[in-house]
């Protein structure tokens, strides 16, 4: 299922969708483009992420979102307390171009979106 929307759309719809797409909210539109927010670039910590679904994954399955934190912050010292997000599933849920997420669950995994890497 594809879903569309506001950055203000609420978690578990997004987590419900295959895919999931922001719209700029009224007032919020580039010039270059009036309705779709741009894209981000990866960021560092975004490649590490990256780097450790892909080291704890099989046959791309994604790893679970629960040892994603340990890990994180055991190898690269990452709090995911101190960005804004707060938690790894906000994070991760606000960059649907990098990552699909499983719905909240103790075996919920997170995978990367490879288009979303390339450069």
């Amino acid at each position: 299922m594809y879903g569309l929307g506001e950055d203000k759309a609420p978690i578990l719809f997004r987590a419900a969708c295959t895919e999931f797409s922001t719209v700029a909210s009224k007032g919020s539109a580039t010039p270059e483009n009036p309705t779709i927010q741009q894209r981000s670039s990866p960021t560092k910590l975004d490649e590490k992420i990256r780097a450790m679904i892909a080291i704890h994954s099989k046959k791309g399955s994604g790893m679970r979102i629960s040892e994603l934190a340990p890990k994180m912050h055991s190898l690269h010292g990452v709090k995911i307390s101190s960005h804004v997000e707060r938690t790894w599933r906000a994070y991760l849920l606000k960059r649907p171009e990098l990552y699909q997420l499983d719905p909240r669950g103790p075996e919920a995994k997170v995978r990367f979106v490879p288009q979303g890497f390339d450069n």
